[in-house]
């Protein structure tokens, strides 16, 4: 089972163990019998930890739910797509003058 943080308005922090599905629910400090909200604790480590890890952190959390595609950052859109340097000829090949001549056009 889970350890769940709750605060007390008058003797303040105190942990439970409890079932998921009861997960949020107030509990009764243990001292004054008082319901008590649950809260979440942010851990030492994170409250010390350097500003630019810190947004890194941030950075990767929200890659996990909605990641970046190359498609949409990396790369330009369809209408900035083809260089102004490239020449199309009529038979549909490519040719990009004075640049990479050895490359073979796609």
């Amino acid at each position: 089972m889970p350890v769940y943080d709750y605060k007390c308005p008058k003797h303040g922090i105190f942990h439970e163990l409890g079932e998921i599905k009861l997960a949020g629910t107030p509990k009764q400090c243990p001292q004054c019998q008082t319901l008590s909200p649950q809260i979440i604790m942010m851990p030492p480590v994170y409250l010390d930890m350097d500003a630019d890890k810190k947004k890194a952190c941030a950075c990767n959390e929200r890659a996990q739910h909605a990641p970046l595609k190359s498609s949409q950052l990396l790369r330009p859109d369809s209408s900035m797509s083809k260089s102004k340097n490239t020449l199309i000829h009529p038979d549909g090949t490519k040719t990009i003058p004075n640049q990479r001549p050895w490359m073979i056009s796609h």
